[in-house]
């Protein structure tokens, strides 16, 4: 495949999850890091962590952390 070939197919790639995120709900949904979407009701426990982010306990006992950036979004959200 040529570099020009990856490009376009990359750059469909990214339009398409847009367009995937858009749909979500976004009370329901949140996106930390690279992760893909975190369903809110999901979350178990949120835990300060290292340089004012977070660490998120899933129900299925997954772990992920919420940058400094992110966490206020995350604060609005869950009404911290």
């Amino acid at each position: 495949m040529s570099r020009r070939a990856r490009k376009r197919r990359r750059k469909a790639t990214q339009a398409q999850t847009r367009r995937r995120w858009a749909r979500l709900d976004p009370s329901l949904f949140f996106r930390a890091e690279r992760n893909p979407p975190l369903n809110l009701r999901a979350v178990k426990s949120v835990e300060p962590a290292v340089g004012d982010g977070y660490e998120l306990e899933l129900r299925d006992g997954s772990r992920i952390e919420v940058s400094r950036r992110q966490s206020r979004e995350l604060r609005e959200r869950l009404s911290l």
